[in-house]
Parts: C-alpha cells; structure tokens; sequence
C-alpha cells in the first residue's frame, strides 16, 4: 500500500507537524510506503502581495490541484490523507484527488470545517455564532483582529460549505475524538463516514515511570484559550503548593508579574526535558477554556503515570475519566479548580493509583498498533469503497 500525506503548514514547528511527523513514522516503520507533501504556508503570507493570493488560493488553488495531479501520476497512490488544507492547498486538491480515482481521507485538527478561526473562540470567550451558516459573524465581530483575514477566512469555509467540496469529495473523515466527531455530525456530516482514531503517544518503559513528583504542572502553549489565568488565579489559594508552568509566555509580563509566588516559569521544554517535568509532577492540570478536540497533553502525562485535572470541555473528558485517571473541574472556575488541586495534592496514595489507572488507559487504547491498525482498517475500507463508486 503507497499513502500520501499533504499537509499545509502555517506556522514553524507546532503540533500538527508533530502529528503529522509521527504518523509518517508509524506508517514507514511498520513498512506502508509514506511520501509526505508540505506546502509552507509562511512563505505567502509574510508580504502584502502574498497575503492577497493567500486570499483566492484559500477558496481554490489551480496550482495546488496541479501539483497534486502531477504527484498522483508520480507516486500512484492507493489514498491520499490530507491535514490542513488552508491557505495555499484549498479543497481543490480534494477534488483532483477524486478526479484521479484515489480515495481521499481528511484528518481535520481543529474544528474549523464548522467555526472559519478552528477555535470556536472569541476574545477568550466560547462562541459558536458561525455555526449553521452564518459565517459572516466571523467579519462582523472581526475574529482574527485583521478585517482582511476575517473575510479571508469567511469566505472560504461559506465558500467549501455552500459547494459542497467536503461531502462529496472525502471518503473517510478521521477525527481524534468522540467530541469532534460529534461537533460534525451537528454540522450535517454523515456520521458513518467519520471514524474516531485517537492519535498515539509515545510510551516510556516500566523504568522511566516515578510517581509522587513534588510540584504540579502546566506543560503546553501559554495563550488566553489554555486557560493559564484560570490556573494562575486558583494559585493564589493554594499558599505554598508549588506550580511549575511549563511553554513559552511569549512576553506576557502581565501573567508573570500577577503570579504568586509559588507559581515558577520554566520555559519552553524540549522531547529530553519534557521527560524530566514530568517525572518531578505530582499531576499535571489542564485549564482550558476552549474546546480542546484531543488533549495530547494529558495522554503524554498519563504514560508517565501522572495523573491529569482537567477542564470539563471539550475532549479532555474522553482521556481524563473523572476519579479515575484524574479529577475534572468547571471549566474558568478557578475555585473548584483550586479545590480539586487541594483534594489531589494531598493524597499522594490517590494520584499513583490514578496514575497508573491512566497507564493503563494509553497502553490499552494510545498506542502505535492501534493507532496503525485502526489507519489501516480505514485505508483498506476507503479503498473498497471507492472500487465500488
């Protein structure tokens, strides 16, 4: 079996591309033939000419759809996966891909098929005024704080919704979670085309695990919709119980300098540092405050056998089972949070057996096998159907 993998990246190095990048793995080492095509997104939208073509390629690409034609009679692909499609690959490619008879899996990381920003956020509030066609509300309340890209990205998800592109042109969608697949059938998508695959995390052996970490933590992006005020703020309750933050403030002295003093920043952490935070967490919270489609975050903690307290929105339910693998909390209710921290902190006893029932969890349902054979059961169904079509 020969895949393609066409992604569009629209920034430096993110989750997407570590997705991405360990799917591409999986699949090579486990002997499926992968070729992967990257569209760099950054090299249109730095230049005002460049956001301008950003604009139309966004809605259709004809030389995207050229490309990939030119790719399909190159490579002969049984099926061809596509990630981010925005803004210089369009849903044209999908339809090259039909025109070419190749069966198309789409693998949506946000939500934007449904909300044009992805996010279902505005000014760190939950806002779903888009949904049911009304895109427009996205250039009413200028979303992306740019008017230009706020029609950008209008425009284009009426532009796919109106025509159609995604119904009739992807075989299969594959979603990380119970939560997204739910947000698209709401949406009108077929539910017996979307198939729930949670995507793996690499898991440490035996040896790496120690439970009992002396702090809890944060470990993630530091941007109003993960909720860090949220955590900050149930901080200040807490007296002396170390907080240890872990990502890029990206200059917010404002977050900083309101902290207390328990709470420590301790910068972006790489694959070797992420290990030893984890080993010194007790548990680890996740506050967010938007709809999270699939929190790796907590599945990377729960292999070390750390347990999670997580925000009730979202995905994050489907991996932290509440008293189980973890506690949840209201999500923006920094007193309930503080309160679960309180209960988890002092029960040393309670997080090792949650952390272990977590373990358990991501060795059963997140690993590489069954993250590779649930991919490969959708292939093989893809390419079936579309010898019938």
């Amino acid at each position: 079996m020969r895949i393609i993998q066409v992604f569009n990246r629209r920034k430096d190095w993110g989750g997407e591309d570590n997705s991405i990048s360990h799917t591409v793995d999986i699949l090579r080492r486990r002997g499926v033939e992968t070729d992967l095509w990257i569209r760099e997104a950054n090299t249109l939208i730095n230049s005002p000419a460049g956001r301008f073509r950003a604009f139309f390629s966004g809605i259709h690409s004809f030389e995207s759809a050229r490309m990939m034609e030119e790719l399909i009679i190159k490579k002969n692909p049984d099926v061809v996966c596509f990630h981010n499609l925005y803004p210089q690959l369009s849903p044209s490619v999908l339809r090259t891909c039909r025109q070419e008879n190749v069966p198309v899996i789409w693998h949506p990381h946000d939500q934007r098929p449904v909300c044009p920003t992805g996010l279902h956020l505005y000014r760190g509030e939950i806002c779903e005024r888009c949904c049911g066609g009304r895109e427009y509300w996205c250039v009413l309340q200028n979303c992306r704080q740019n008017i230009s890209e706020s029609i950008a990205y209008a425009v284009r998800t009426w532009t796919a919704r109106k025509t159609n592109v995604f119904h009739k042109n992807v075989t299969f969608f594959v979603v990380w979670s119970e939560f997204l697949k739910s947000r698209l059938v709401k949406a009108g998508y077929s539910a017996d085309r979307i198939e729930v695959v949670p995507h793996p995390v690499y898991i440490p052996k035996d040896d790496d695990i120690s439970p009992g970490g002396e702090y809890l933590g944060y470990m993630g992006r530091i941007s109003p919709e993960k909720g860090i005020r949220t955590l900050v703020e149930a901080a200040k309750g807490l007296g002396d119980v170390p907080v240890h933050i872990a990502g890029d403030t990206n200059g917010d002295t404002e977050l900083v300098n309101n902290a207390p003093p328990s709470v420590k920043f301790v910068g972006w952490c790489d694959q070797t540092q992420k290990k030893t935070f984890y080993h010194g967490a007790r548990f680890i919270v996740i506050p967010s405050v938007c709809f999270e489609v699939f929190p790796t975050v907590a599945l990377e903690a729960l292999s070390y056998g750390v347990p999670v307290i997580g925000a009730r929105i979202g995905g994050i339910p489907e991996v932290v089972i509440d008293n189980k693998t973890g506690l949840l909390f209201e999500s923006r209710n920094s007193k309930q949070l503080a309160e679960k921290i309180r209960y988890l902190w002092e029960r040393p006893k309670l997080c090792a057996d949650m952390g272990k029932a977590g373990r358990d969890l991501v060795l059963e349902k997140y690993s590489e096998q069954s993250y590779f054979d649930a991919l490969m059961q959708v292939f093989q169904r893809a390419i079936e159907i579309n010898k019938k079509a």
